[in-house]
This record gives structure tokens, C-alpha cells and sequence, in this order.
């Protein structure tokens, strides 16, 4: 029973989320958490979980400040959602101590089918679009375009940059042994390729990591392996475009929309790309000196609370609106807090660290991301099993 719910907060984690308005990961997380509860006698925590409690009352003090000057409880749910989220996730990778091989093959097989879904989507013709986007359809709703894929995911820009910071965890799985090493490569590989044709974030992440790959853990690939893999994916990219199953013109708006920056660069001068400017030109701070300290509570992307100038993607950004400067420090310090462990576990080399890290901060500039339960599953159970290992052959 353990391994099924597991199995299900892993899905929603990593594959799908939402079901519509349920949250699968949630009601998984809180089910497993209630059949750990029966089955040990001894719950055991972590003095994260008290800095999680701290963090959780100070932030819904503060929100319920703004709640009677705005009457908007947007805020108050969203601190609820994540706080949970964080504890949940914690009590169960302190106490569940059978998952670090489950974890890892999960991790690897879900990544591999989302990953899969998108290039059906973006490779399988008219067929597989309709396909996936029909399953996504079940879930989500939203625009469809023909020259990006976001197979599961809730849109394009969450498809780009979860599978740049897919491709990141893994490579930090794969040179920590949890995962194998030639399954792993292939994996990355389709990962980083896929950030392509769906998301210049995370292509950007994605192309973060692998420059750490080539520069500095280049002593762990094996040259053999890089070239059949090399050779592999050349030759299916040949016969897909000899095929006829990618369309020559979406395949050209998605190279000018990729690399839109670059051709802005040859043209203009300037790196800047559509979405970089409207995304800066949102980066707006809250005008009265209560909202900038306490913030509003209200939802950042709704237009009776904010007008289409002053709504922002930015996750940094929307927290600020949220909840103010004093609660951009509450919200993010359990993070903060938890990759500081992160560090001092040593699970990590100090510059992988350190990438990971920067990935983080720039696929919270984009949007809200930090607290997704993709990022949290990755975060908190390598570092728990970690711990536990080092504490046991102590």
C-alpha cells in the first residue's frame, strides 16, 4: 500500500499535477503520511519542520493583516497549499525509509514518459499532436500551437523549464550513482533537446547544466557512450525530417522563436527577446508602503485585481505582491533553509551546488516554480536518504 501512494505522489509530482481542480499530489502525500502515522510508532521529525512551522504562522499573521484591508484570501490559500506541500514532503522523507530506490527509479521512469510525450507531440505529425493534446486537454486548459510542445505539463513555459531542471537533477543523480549511468545520458540527452521546442527558459537552464556537464564532470562520460549516443540521435533526427512527420514550417517557427534572441542580436544588436521584455516590463513593486511591506494577498494574474501592465509571470515578483518584502523572506527561507542542508550534506559537489542553486533562482524569475512539487520530491528525498545513509554508516 505504501509503494502505491508513493507511487501516486511521485505521478503527481513529476507527471501530472492536477486533475483539473484535485490535486493528486496532495491527497497522495497526506494518504501516505496518514499510513506511515498507523504504522510507526515513533514519528520522527527534523528541525526543518519547526522552521516550516515558524515560517507558516508568521506569513498567515501577515496575510491575515492584508485579508482584512483587501478581503482577498488568494494569498492565505497559496500559504496554505505550500506550507502543507513542504511538510508533507519533509515527515515523509524522514520517516519512509524504504524509498531511496523507489525514488530514483520513479524519478527516471515518469520523467521518461513525460519526456516521451513530448516529442509524440511535437514529432508524431497531426496524429500524435491530437493525441497528446487531448490527454493534456483532460487535465488543463489553455492555447494549443503547432511550434512547441508541452505534452502533460500545464503549458509550454512549465514544459521548458521542468525539463531543464529535470535535466539538471538527473545529472546530479547520475554522478551521485543513484541512477545508471547509460539510461541516465540518454535520458539527459532527450531532455536537454527537448527544451528546444518547448521553452527558452529552460533551454537556458537546461544549456546551464550541460556546460557544467562538459567543463566540469567531463571525467565521468564515456567518450564510446557519447558517440554512439551522439551518432543515435542524429540519424533519428535525419529520418524524422526525411519522413516528412515534422512540419518543415512549424519546424521554422520554432527555430525563430528558440533563437529569437540571436537573430534580434545579428539584427539590432540587442539579446532581448518578446517575452524577456514583457517580462521585465511586469516587474513591478506594489505602489503603497502596506502592500510593499505586507503585500495584497490578492492573485497576481488576475485582471480585477491587477491590470495586464502590472500582472507578472515572475514568481519573485508575484510573492512580493502577495505578501510584501517581509513576506518574500518568510515564504522563501524554508527553501533557502533546506538547500542550505542541502550543501552541508555534501550530496552535491560545491559547483554542481552551485548551478543547481542558479537554476532554481532563474526558474523563479520566469514564474513560480521553487514550490512546485517537482522541485520539492528532488530536493527533499535525495537529501533525507542522504542524511540517513551517512547517519547509519556512522
Amino acid at each position: 500500500m505504501k509503494k502505491l501512494l508513493f507511487l501516486l505522489m511521485m505521478l503527481g509530482a513529476i507527471t501530472v499535477p492536477r486533475l483539473g481542480f484535485f490535486d493528486l499530489f496532495v491527497f497522495a502525500s497526506f494518504l501516505l503520511f496518514c499510513l506511515i502515522c498507523i504504522t510507526n510508532k515513533n514519528i520522527k521529525n527534523n528541525h526543518l519542520l519547526f522552521v516550516i512551522i515558524i515560517c507558516f504562522l508568521l506569513l498567515l499573521f501577515t496575510s491575515m493583516i492584508s485579508f482584512i484591508f483587501e478581503w482577498d484570501y488568494f494569498g492565505i490559500i497559496r500559504i496554505f497549499r505550500v506550507y502543507v506541500s513542504l511538510m508533507l514532503v519533509l515527515l515523509i522523507a524522514v520517516n519512509y525509509d524504504d524509498y531511496e530506490k523507489i525514488f530514483y527509479r520513479m524519478f527516471f521512469w515518469l520523467l521518461l514518459v513525460n519526456t516521451s510525450l513530448l516529442y509524440v507531440e511535437y514529432l508524431g505529425g497531426s496524429v500524435g499532436k491530437e493525441i497528446v493534446t487531448y490527454m493534456n486537454s483532460i487535465f488543463y486548459e489553455g492555447r494549443v500551437v503547432d511550434f512547441r510542445a508541452r505534452g502533460l505539463y500545464a503549458g509550454y513555459s512549465a514544459a521548458g523549464v521542468l525539463s531543464g531542471l529535470g535535466s539538471i537533477f538527473l545529472l546530479g543523480f547520475i554522478q551521485n550513482k543513484k541512477i545508471s549511468l547509460y539510461p541516465g545520458y540518454f535520458l539527459y540527452f532527450l531532455l536537454l533537446v527537448s527544451t528546444f521546442f518547448t521553452g527558452r527558459t529552460g533551454m537556458f537552464i537546461a544549456l546551464l547544466g550541460f556546460s557544467y556537464y562538459c567543463f566540469v564532470s567531463i571525467r565521468y562520460l564515456n567518450l564510446k557512450f557519447f558517440f554512439w549516443v551522439t551518432f543515435f540521435c542524429s540519424i533519428t533526427f535525419i529520418l524524422v525530417i526525411k519522413s516528412g512527420a515534422l512540419d518543415n514550417e512549424n519546424m521554422s517557427i520554432t527555430v525563430l522563436r528558440t533563437f529569437e534572441f540571436w537573430f534580434n542580436l545579428q539584427q539590432s544588436g540587442s539579446i532581448s527577446t518578446e517575452s524577456t521584455n514583457q517580462l521585465y516590463n511586469t516587474f513591478n513593486l506594489p505602489d503603497s508602503p502596506r502592500a510593499f511591506l505586507i503585500g495584497t494577498g490578492k492573485e497576481p494574474w488576475s485582471e480585477s485585481n491587477f491590470s495586464v501592465s502590472e500582472s507578472s509571470d515572475s514568481g519573485f515578483v508575484q510573492t512580493i505582491q502577495l505578501y510584501g518584502i517581509f513576506g518574500l523572506f518568510l515564504y522563501y527561507f524554508p527553501m533557502l533553509f533546506c538547500l542550505f542542508l542541502l550543501f552541508k550534506s555534501k550530496f552535491y559537489s560545491l559547483s554542481f551546488f552551485f548551478i543547481l542553486c542558479l537554476s532554481l533562482v532563474i526558474s523563479d524569475v520566469k514564474g513560480h516554480y521553487i514550490y512546485t512539487s517537482f522541485v520539492l520530491v528532488c530536493v527533499f528525498f535525495p537529501l533525507f536518504s542522504h542524511l540517513k545513509i551517512n547517519k547509519s554508516s556512522m
